[in-house]
């Protein structure tokens, strides 16, 4: 169980920064636009990379669970 939220925490995280990173840099791209574009609000950014992090979460411990309730030789012989 705790490998497969491993690996899907780790892709949130990698990800999170990724697009972290292009929202910021795209803001300052924006800037010099003609129209109105504010500075990002860290507080908003912390809130939405919290709320991803609960989502993934809880999306990958649903097929975690059900893999590790699995009889290995049942899952075995349907194979």
């Amino acid at each position: 169980m705790r490998l497969i939220v491993t690996k899907g925490a780790g892709l949130t995280v990698i990800g999170r920064a990724v697009g972290t990173i292009v929202a910021l840099t795209a803001t300052t791209a924006l800037r010099n636009l003609p129209i109105t574009v504010r500075p990002p609000n860290a507080a908003i950014i912390a809130f939405v990379a919290i709320l991803i992090c609960l989502a993934t979460v809880l999306a990958c411990l649903t097929p975690a669970r059900r893999a590790a309730n699995a009889d290995p030789m049942r899952v075995l012989r349907n194979e």
